[in-house]
């Protein structure tokens, strides 16, 4: 017999909503009790609770942590205006990251989770907030009445093999889920694409931590299914969903940087697959030796033009309703930079206008303030949207080809359009030791589009009032690559980095090096915590991924060998 949310006690020991029969049943999914125990004595621990917490952030040491704690996991569900107005029924809401963004919105936020000790962790990351209840439960187990605005399951429905009985588990999560929306409700899906790209190249399979596990269909019974764009929206329209909306987290739901919706794909003028290249995906498992990950930019390029990019999607964020939904089709896309101190964080918006043209629109993300400093400014101009591919993605083209001569004739073309645009005191005995323009800091390969050769900056967020020089930018745009193995094409001993620049007519210094990694740690420490640099994976270069700190010490050992030998 199904429990009314209504029976159950609010426990004053954990602050989570018990039954007393309910809360004894076994609940199989955790991400290991001493993992979990830790994330509570983390949030218990902590003051700054909130989206952004720096305190949160320097705890990130590991995948668990990561996923728990970055800010980065939010960009999923930044573009919902949720209202103080709304309620909200969260199933599945593990240790509570998604519960505390529903709860900073305002709206009225109702989490279940059937693990307690899981429960008792969302409730410490919301304890600060009035408009949150968690309850712990089963939630196949829950009577539900019609009565929510939003019923979300942010990677939940996989799982409905492992926890419901029965011919069609899916069937009835949705079941459960449908019967707790109000008439224009909305049901929330994040959930991985069996036919994502990443499992192409290698990476292992979320769930079972198999390689081609989900291609192959080798599911077992008792473990998560995802599914393809076509089978879960046939899935969804058979339950009786009339509308279902799909957008595209990338590299996936998860840690998503960029959003793109459906209309992205169809807008004339518009590539997306330009900014899916910037972003990434990674083996959460760290399982697989044969993921091509590097290699992934360079095929979305190649699906766009094919028109199949939401097919091969890694996952989907899909909103269904039973009713009709009314679509924004002037939403295009939204890209976060949600890994900076919190004043500094942003959202890139590419929407189409009133007369049909894209405009690219940046605002600071929640409670955003103007934070400069003496040097430093950050500024949000409206930009108009450029076509074409970016000059960090030909470059990185032209390495991953061992192309050598590509690679000078795009750093070529670089250089002469700083020469002929971004100077403001030119030297005429060094013009390597030229001044920039304050506004041209950030004119790397990431925020340079190019097209028939023409190259246009975009993105000009910041300005540096102090003197930069030509080569402070040389030097910041190289360190954006992998030089070791295009540089192996040219002789010498020396390092990567100063072997091309030799090659290409430009004095190495050392002096001017060291300078400029002076420079470049000020302003990282200005924008960047020490701490939310973990958000980027850091950890699993160094630290948690045994191959990754193998390979680093290899690396090391490599270099010092290098240095004895000379």
């Amino acid at each position: 017999m199904r429990i009314s949310l209504d029976e159950f006690m609010f426990d004053r020991q954990t602050g989570v909503h018990l039954h007393l029969e309910n809360s004894q049943v076994r609940f199989d999914y955790s991400d290991g009790q001493g993992v979990e125990a830790r994330i509570h004595r983390i949030l218990k621990e902590t003051k700054d609770l909130g989206l952004f917490s720096r305190e949160l952030c320097s705890c990130i040491t590991d995948w668990p942590t990561e996923y728990h704690f970055s800010p980065v996991r939010h960009n999923l569900l930044r573009h919902f205006c949720f209202k103080e107005t709304d309620r909200v029924l969260e199933l599945g809401c593990g240790c509570g990251a998604i519960t505390r963004q529903l709860g900073e919105s305002g709206a009225n936020t109702t989490a279940i989770e059937g693990s307690l000790l899981r429960a008792r962790c969302a409730k410490e990351r919301c304890r600060d907030l009035n408009n949150v209840k968690v309850y712990c439960s089963n939630f196949q187990d829950l009577l539900l009445i019609p009565e929510y605005d939003y019923v979300t399951l942010i990677g939940v429905l996989e799982y409905s093999s492992v926890f419901f009985e029965g011919e069609d588990p899916f069937k009835q999560c949705l079941e459960i889920a449908k019967s707790a929306l109000k008439k224009d409700g909305k049901l929330i899906i994040a959930i991985e694409n069996r036919l994502g790209l990443k499992y192409f190249l290698g990476c292992s399979e979320d769930h079972t931590g198999l390689v081609y596990d989900g291609l192959q269909d080798f599911y077992q019974e008792n473990t998560a299914h995802t599914f393809g764009k076509r089978e879960i929206t046939g899935m969804l329209i058979k339950n009786g969903f009339v509308g279902v909306n799909f957008a595209y987290p990338f590299p996936d739901y998860k840690l998503p940087k960029l959003v793109l919706s459906e209309a992205a794909f169809t807008m004339s003028g518009f590539n997306p697959s330009g900014l899916i290249s910037s972003t990434i995906s990674r083996d959460y498992s760290c399982v697989s030796k044969s993921f091509l990950a590097e290699r992934e930019r360079f095929i979305w390029k190649q699906l766009h033009e094919n028109k199949i990019v939401p097919d091969l999607a890694n996952s989907f964020l899909i909103e269904a309703s039973l009713s009709e939904i009314k679509v924004d089709e002037r939403l295009l896309a939204k890209y976060y930079s949600a890994n900076r101190r919190p004043q500094y964080n942003v959202v890139t918006s590419f929407e189409q206008d009133d007369y049909f043209q894209i405009k690219v629109v940046k605002k600071g993300i929640g409670s955003h303030f103007s934070a400069q400093n003496s040097c430093l400014i950050q500024r949000f101009p409206d930009q108009d949207y450029h076509e074409g591919d970016s000059l960090d993605y030909l470059v990185r083209r032209a390495i991953a080809r061992n192309d050598l001569f590509e690679f000078e004739k795009l750093f070529k073309l670089w250089l002469d359009f700083l020469f002929s645009n971004g100077i403001l005191e030119r030297n005429k005995s060094d013009i390597f030791l030229s001044v920039l323009k304050p506004e041209w800091i950030d004119c790397i390969a990431a925020n340079i589009i190019v097209k028939k050769n023409e190259l246009r900056m975009v993105d000009a967020e910041w300005i540096y009032t102090e003197k930069l020089t030509l080569y402070w930018l040389i030097f910041r745009y190289l360190r954006e690559f992998d030089l070791e193995t295009i540089s192996a094409n040219i002789s010498g001993r020396v390092g990567s980095m100063q072997k091309l620049m030799w090659h290409m007519g430009i004095p190495y210094s050392n002096k001017y090096y060291d300078k400029f990694l002076k420079t470049l740690s000020e302003i990282d420490k200005t924008v960047y915590d020490i701490c939310t640099e973990n958000i980027d994976g850091c950890y699993i270069r160094n630290i948690s991924a045994n191959r990754g700190f193998i390979t680093k010490i290899r690396s090391n050992l490599k270099n010092v060998i290098k240095k004895l030998m000379h």
